[in-house]
This record gives structure tokens, C-alpha cells and sequence, in this order.
């Protein structure tokens, strides 16, 4: 191999001079930028440095009530109490930039992507300039203050090295919070999911993070129990999140464990160099549209469905037409915010008796019935997303209703495509839920996988009655569901909902079954969710006589599936006209 000659090295010297003086450029603008805001939103009479004057005053005010926090709190759970607190500093920088970001123009990659500078390191000017803006800035004085009340407490010439140690993980929070909001731009820049994000979802997990925080706050605080409840402790259950990694570091610092302060330290810095990465490729997915001007992400969606078409087509008896019908589905039912929003409710729900769950199970005192109804709540939940994905599969079709039933295929054919693809995502966001629960440490594998078994069971089992009633009523789904209603007639509404209660209590008898035989028996015993699957002969056994019990109910599902089609093809062919009258008009 040819040796490079002075020239080219000389080149490559000068290229990463040109870098790193680009960097350096924009960090010397975000300077500049800060400055003028900051001098436009100060009052005349009071010069821009003062602000310099107020940081140091405030710096030391704060290093007193740092102090004065460290040691009014309890020796053996002071860490843990800074700790809760520097998580709820943590959670809320990433739901920050979904609240701001359409109108912080710190935090708009596209005024950035101009320059010629390679993504890791635009992404790492852009953290560290961050740390210059208005609202970053007024919590350097609050991080002062807790490493200068930390050195008082064991040494405060580690004070320096406890600040620096909280400039590594604000650094790491910024760029977790910048990726947050490449996920805004990408995914959420419709504003009809950023009204849904910022009416519905948002209340729901500040409603959770509060009633998180306010049950461990009781579970902490010794003013019920001064000296009796042992203390819970919160860092080494959350030692892989960044705020508890940080206060580890200070404690075992303070401790004088210099070994375990260097893990600490290395898990810390491994913790930021991961959101500096995955910030930077968030930065390369992003592509600048020629035309309209905005951020996609294009390539990772075509890969996706690439490889579940791959899957599929090896399915034994799925032919060209039904594989293309089934893709077509799919991107139809994903690009709906209704069939998300049947996705998401379920998990949001399940999170809400998780945080229940979580409270309730660390109380000791207390010994609820709401702990045996887990299975049977959880189950519930896939139940009502079931019956909502199966009950109107041909509304989002409207005028291309008439192309579908013109196509060259068979009535049973369009059931079978229409089947899967709601089927696939049945059982994706189905997994999601579970794998929350299983993130979450409140349920044994054992339980998770009888759940996600008799989720399938059961949806096989809604599938013919919500065939029927998306043959027979079919609604067009629009931008409103009360305008969809209203173009329906009152009549028609009437029939459709009377319709539907009686599929459900049909569906209700039909899957009771799979609740008795799969779902309540988990629910008898609360040990045999809460606790993790065993290797030993026992737990084997319970679960080899648990499969079988599956695999007979999986015959009664598809038996119950296979019988109906034929049926349900034929109610099709008669209702193709009035389902033109309905969703083409």
C-alpha cells in the first residue's frame, strides 16, 4: 500500500483545522445569539454584566442552601433524596423540547445543517451550546450548589470534581433531550399529533411521573415512621439511570471508595458518549427535502416493510396478490392516527395500574385485592383494543373501496388481507404493552407470555364478529368522528350501536373460556406473576401443562376463524353495494 505523501497529510490537517474552526464558529454564534437575547430581554438601566455579578451571588446562595438541604436530610438517604431529585430535573428536560421546540430556535437542527461539518460533530457543538442558553444557564448555579454542599459534607476540595461530574451529566441530558426532539420533528411534526401529544398524552404521563414521585416520596420520607420503616433505597434500584449514576459517583467519592467511584464515573461518561451517538445518528437519519422544506426520515420505514414483506411472503399459501393486499393494508391502518391511538391507549392504560401496582407492592402493611386483578386488567385492555382495531376494518378505505372490489381477487382473499394486517398489529402493540410490564419488573415470564398467548387467542375469536360489523356498518372514517357519525343518520347510528353491543356480549361469551382456563388462574396466586420464571422442575412442568392448555384453545380460536369465513364471504358479496353507498358517497 502506498504510504500517503506531506501533501496529503497536509491536507487532512488542514480539513480538520476547517473542522474544528467551524465548530468553534458556531459555538462563537451561539455566544453572540445568547447575548443579544439576553441584553433585549434586560431592562435599559441594568447592563447585560451584571448578569455575571447575579451568577456568582446566586452561586453562593445556593451553595448554603445546599448545604443546609444536605444536612437537615437524613445521613442514609440524603443521596437518595437528591437523587429523586435530580431525576425529576432529568424527566422533565425530555418532555421540554416537545413543549418548546416549536418555537425555540435554540433547538432547530435546520438552521445548522448549512454548515460543512460532519453530524457527530454539528451534534456536539449544538450540546455543548446549548449549555449557553437563557434556561440551562440558570441551573448551573442550582448544580454549584449541590457540589458545594456535597464537599462540605465529606470534603470540599471535591467540590471542583463534583461540579465537573455535573457538567458531564447536563452535557448527556441535553443530548438526550435534543434526540427527543429529532423524534418531534420526524415523527410528531404533524400538528395533528402534536394537539393530541399536548392534550392527551402529555397529562397522562405528567399525571403518572407526579403519582410515581409522590409514592416514593412516601416511601421515603421518615415522617410517618421516624425510625422504625426501613429505608428503601432508591439509588441502587435505579443505578443505571444518569441522575442515579451521578449520585452514586459523589457518594461513593464522600465514602472514600475510590474503585467504586471510577465504575460510577466510567458508567457515566459510557451513559453520555451513548446520547452523543445516538443523537448524531438521529442527525444522519435526517434528510433535508428539496421540495417542501422539511426533516424526513425515508429509508428506515422502506426497510422495515422490506423485511416484513420478506417474512410474510414465506408464509406457506400467501400468494403475490394477498402479500401486496396486505402490505397495502398495513401502511393504510399505520398512516391513520385512530389505529395509533388504539395502540397507545392500552399501553397508557396498562402504565396507569403499573404505577398502582408499583406503589401498592412496596407498602407491606397493606395487602390489596387490586394486586390479583392485574392479569385480568391487563387482559381487559387488549380486549377493548381487539374489538375497536376489528369492528370497522373498511372505513379508511373511502373511495378506494371501489378499486378494492374491482381488483381480481376473492371475497375471502380481501377478509383474509384486511385479517392479517390488523392481526400484525395487534400483536405488535400487544408486545409493546407486555414488554413494558416486563421492562418494568411487575410480571415473571411465565405470566407474560400466558397473556400475549391468550391475546392472540382471543383476538382470533373477535375477528368474525368484527367482520360482520365492518361488512355491514361500515363507517367512513374522517377528520371527526362526530361529523362521521352525523353523515351516518340517527337510524343508522342506533342499529350500529345495538349491533355492537351484541357482538360484544357475544364476544364476551366466546372468550370467556380463555379467561377462566388462561387468565384466572394467574390471578389466584399473586406470587406467580410478581416473581420471576424458575429453572427448576416444577416451573418447567407447570409450564409444558400451561402450552398445551394454549395449544387447545388455539385450535378452538382458528377453528372458530375458519368456520366463520365462508359465512362472513358470503354476507360480503351480498353487502357490496351498500358498502360503495357508504364509504364512496
Amino acid at each position: 500500500m502506498k504510504n500517503p505523501g506531506p501533501k496529503a497529510w497536509k491536507k487532512c490537517f488542514y480539513m480538520d483545522a476547517a473542522q474544528n474552526l467551524t465548530i468553534l464558529s458556531i459555538l462563537e454564534l451561539k455566544c453572540k445569539l445568547n447575548y443579544r437575547r439576553l441584553k433585549a430581554d434586560l431592562p435599559r438601566f441594568l447592563p447585560p454584566e451584571a448578569v455575571l455579578g447575579f451568577f456568582l451571588a446566586s452561586g453562593v446562595f445556593f451553595g448554603f442552601l445546599g448545604y443546609a438541604m444536605i444536612t437537615w436530610v437524613r445521613d442514609s438517604w440524603r443521596y437518595d433524596f437528591f437523587g429523586l431529585g435530580l431525576s425529576v430535573v432529568w424527566f422533565s428536560a425530555l418532555i421540554g423540547p416537545i413543549l418548546g421546540s416549536k418555537l425555540g430556535e435554540s433547538l432547530d437542527f435546520r438552521s445548522l445543517l448549512v454548515f460543512p461539518v460532519p453530524r457527530k460533530n454539528l451534534f456536539f457543538a449544538s450540546c455543548i451550546g446549548s449549555l449557553l442558553d437563557t434556561p440551562v444557564l440558570s441551573n448551573l448555579p442550582l448544580l454549584w450548589g449541590m457540589a458545594v454542599g456535597a464537599g462540605m459534607v465529606s470534603s470540599l476540595w471535591f467540590s471542583p470534581l463534583y461540579f465537573l461530574l455535573g457538567l458531564v451529566w447536563l452535557i448527556g441530558t441535553l443530548a438526550l433531550s435534543q434526540t427527543v426532539l429529532f423524534l418531534y420533528y420526524t415523527i410528531l411534526r404533524n400538528r395533528r399529533w402534536f394537539v393530541f401529544l399536548m392534550s392527551f398524552m402529555l397529562p397522562v404521563f405528567s399525571f403518572l411521573f407526579v403519582f410515581f414521585l409522590y409514592g416514593q416520596i412516601l416511601l421515603r420520607l421518615p415522617l410517618l415512621e421516624p425510625f422504625t420503616r426501613p429505608d428503601f433505597p432508591f439509588l441502587v434500584h435505579t443505578w443505571f439511570l444518569p441522575p442515579s449514576t451521578l449520585m452514586l459517583a459523589i457518594q461513593s467519592l464522600g465514602l472514600y471508595e475510590f474503585g467504586s467511584f471510577f465504575l460510577y464515573v466510567l458508567l457515566l461518561c459510557l451513559q453520555t458518549l451513548t446520547f452523543m451517538g445516538l443523537g448524531s445518528l438521529a442527525v444522519g437519519w435526517l434528510q433535508v427535502s428539496e421540495e417542501s422544506g422539511t426533516l424526513r426520515v425515508g429509508w428506515i420505514a422502506k426497510k422495515m416493510y422490506q423485511r416484513l414483506e420478506n417474512v410474510l411472503s414465506r408464509i406457506p399459501g400467501m400468494s403475490e396478490v394477498l402479500l401486496v393486499q396486505v402490505m397495502k393494508d398495513l401502511r393504510l391502518y399505520l398512516r391513520e392516527p385512530s389505529v395509533r391511538l388504539v395502540i397507545i391507549l392500552p399501553v397508557l392504560s396498562a402504565m396507569i395500574f403499573w404505577a398502582v401496582l408499583f406503589v401498592v407492592v412496596h407498602i407491606q402493611e397493606l395487602h390489596w385485592p387490586i394486586l390479583n386483578l392485574w392479569p385480568v386488567f391487563v387482559f381487559g385492555a387488549l380486549f377493548l383494543s381487539a374489538s375497536d382495531l376489528s369492528s370497522n376494518q373498511y372505513g379508511m378505505e373511502r373511495e378506494a373501496i371501489i378499486q378494492l372490489l374491482a381488483l381480481p381477487v376473492s371475497e375471502k382473499q380481501i377478509l383474509i388481507a384486511k385479517n392479517l394486517s390488523i392481526m400484525l398489529i395487534f400483536c405488535a402493540g400487544s408486545l409493546v404493552l407486555l414488554g413494558l410490564a416486563y421492562i418494568t419488573g411487575t410480571m415473571s415470564v411465565h405470566a407474560l407470555q400466558v397473556i400475549w398467548f391468550s391475546s392472540v387467542m382471543m383476538f382470533l375469536v373477535l375477528l368474525p364478529g368484527g367482520n360482520i360489523l365492518s361488512i355491514c356498518f361500515p363507517m367512513r372514517m374522517e377528520g371527526h368522528t362526530s361529523r362521521a357519525l352525523g353523515r351516518e343518520g340517527f337510524s343508522r347510528v342506533l342499529i350500529m350501536l345495538l349491533t355492537r353491543l351484541i357482538l360484544a356480549l357475544c364476544n364476551t361469551i366466546l372468550t370467556w373460556p380463555i379467561v377462566i382456563f388462561c387468565i384466572l388462574p394467574l390471578s389466584m396466586d399473586v406470587s406467580s406473576y410478581l416473581s420471576p420464571l424458575k429453572y427448576d422442575s416444577g416451573s418447567w412442568s407447570s409450564l409444558s401443562k400451561t402450552f398445551y392448555v394454549h395449544f387447545l384453545f388455539l385450535l378452538y380460536a382458528l377453528g372458530a376463524y375458519c368456520i366463520s369465513l365462508p359465512v362472513v364471504a358470503r354476507i360480503f358479496e351480498i353487502k357490496k353495494e351498500s358498502m360503495v353507498k357508504s364509504l364512496a358517497q
